[in-house]
């Protein structure tokens, strides 16, 4: 799973690599403020990667959970969703018979505390403001 660091990292990459691209060419040809080029224009695109890896590090972390109780990751993914107050319900798509089998076994399933926790701690490790 990524760390900090190997976040911090890729993003400082993925931020150099954008700079490079035509569109910021443009915008310090047009004199643009340099907070307003990183904010508005270079950021963005450069945290596509960044999302990328941090999505697959959740769905990892979600699978070895439900690995753990013979559950799918999207299965604990909905059950963390549910143990919310404020949350009524999931929108869920479900295609095939075993989907929806899953979506219900999903909404009886109770994860730990300990788990909830684990979960929590990567989600606020990997918060990552967007500009405005």
């Amino acid at each position: 799973m990524a760390g900090i660091g190997q976040t911090a990292r890729l993003t400082r990459a993925s931020m150099v690599e954008t700079y490079r691209k035509p569109f910021i060419e443009m915008a310090n040809a047009y004199g643009f403020p340099e907070s307003r080029i990183a904010n508005r224009y270079a950021f963005r695109p450069a945290l596509v990667p960044v999302l990328t890896i941090l999505g697959l590090d959740l769905a990892a972390l979600l699978g070895t959970i439900g690995k753990r109780h013979g559950r799918t990751a999207g299965e604990v993914a909905i059950a963390w969703t549910l143990r919310h107050p404020a949350v009524t319900g999931a929108i869920v798509g479900m295609r095939s018979a075993q989907q929806v089998d899953g979506v219900i076994g999903a909404a009886e399933f109770r994860l730990s505390a300990d788990e909830i926790a684990q979960i929590e701690r990567f989600r606020a490790a990997s918060a990552t403001p967007v500009p405005a």
